[in-house]
């Protein structure tokens, strides 16, 4: 493993193929945690409070999945409280009324930003009360796979595109899990350790 990223051997392991897995079959045990693109600050909060260990988030509009965002961009914009708006103007024409922020000012705060525990302490109860505006920070079209695809098909776009993680997606083209880098590499410790017992 590289910096705690499980490498992947260039063959795909056995089992994914022999025993004719599908996407669908091989999701991630820890939930998919969704953010409506736009979001209540306190809830925000929260979530990054209780899943600290995901690095990145699934943004929805209504039902539709419009790209991922970091945990570290979703921290820099907590701290940015200029884009903080209340519940009145949820849903109104934000890119008229709100000020946004460039990648580039997004970026001036790494590597250093701000801790969740400094944030929370910095907010009132009439900031959590506000609502942030997601969609203008996410990655547009991440790379998603069909839940029907094969395991195998996973294992090679994870190899040859450098992924850490896959959204999973129904016929509808809607978010039902993800496939991390260590849910594969798990396939490749038990082929490991079938040739060990073998030997």
């Amino acid at each position: 493993e590289l910096k705690d990223i499980p490498f992947l051997e260039e063959e795909s392991p056995k089992a994914l193929t022999h025993r004719m897995l599908h996407a669908r079959d091989i999701l991630s045990s820890r939930p998919l945690v969704k953010l409506p693109s736009e979001v209540e600050v306190a809830h925000l909060v929260q979530i990054l409070k209780d899943y600290s260990s995901h690095g990145q988030f699934p943004v929805l509009h209504g039902e539709q999945f419009i790209g991922m965002i970091s945990q570290s961009d979703l921290l820099v914009l907590l701290a940015h409280k200029g884009l903080f708006y209340s519940a009145a103007d949820k849903g109104s024409d934000l890119q008229a009324t709100h000020r946004t922020i460039t990648h580039s000012e997004l970026r001036r705060m790494y590597p250093d930003g701000p801790s969740l525990e400094d944030l929370e302490a910095s907010l009132t109860e009439e900031d959590k009360s506000c609502y942030l505006d997601l969609a203008p920070y996410v990655q547009i079209a991440p790379y998603t796979f069909d839940a029907h695809g094969s395991a195998e098909r996973t294992y090679e776009l994870y190899r040859t595109l450098g992924l850490r993680s896959l959204i999973i997606v129904d016929n509808n083209a809607q978010t039902i899990g993800e496939v991390t880098r260590r849910d594969l590499y798990s396939f490749q410790q038990e082929e490991g350790s079938e040739k060990m017992k073998a030997a």
